[in-house]
């Protein structure tokens, strides 16, 4: 699990919205992979090592939809979903998730969990 203060528009990532099995991909992601409206993504999954990777493949039922005026592309599928929360061990009751896209070897491209950091501002007391 990766544990980072991220920009999201500057880094590649997968959100996943859990309450209807909605996978958006931001569009750095989608400039990096070179995507289109129409065209399909596959998973691959190491349960073991708690990663999955992503690569294009026409066979696949992953189409990619545009998402209504923003600068990403969608698809909805409930058992990806399921692959999703079962492999990264995420609790179903939150409302989403975010991946993040690490690394590429060949055509697949390693996902990890973004683990959100919560910056918490302190200061200093003057007991003087």
């Amino acid at each position: 699990m990766i544990s980072l203060n991220f920009k999201p528009r500057k880094t590649p990532q997968i959100r996943l919205e859990y309450n209807n099995f909605r996978f958006i991909l931001n569009q750095t992601l989608i400039n990096m992979l070179k995507l289109n409206i129409g065209e399909k993504l596959m998973f691959k999954f190491n349960y073991k090592e708690k990663v999955a990777y992503l690569f294009k493949d026409d066979e696949s039922d992953y189409e990619l939809r545009s998402l209504g005026g923003q600068n990403s592309l969608r698809f909805t599928n409930k058992n990806l979903a399921i692959h999703f929360i079962d492999c990264f061990d995420l609790d179903s009751d939150n409302s989403n998730s975010k991946f993040l896209i690490t690394e590429h070897v060949g055509n697949l491209h390693k996902i990890e969990l973004i683990k959100e950091v919560k910056l918490v501002q302190l200061s200093f007391l003057d007991f003087c």
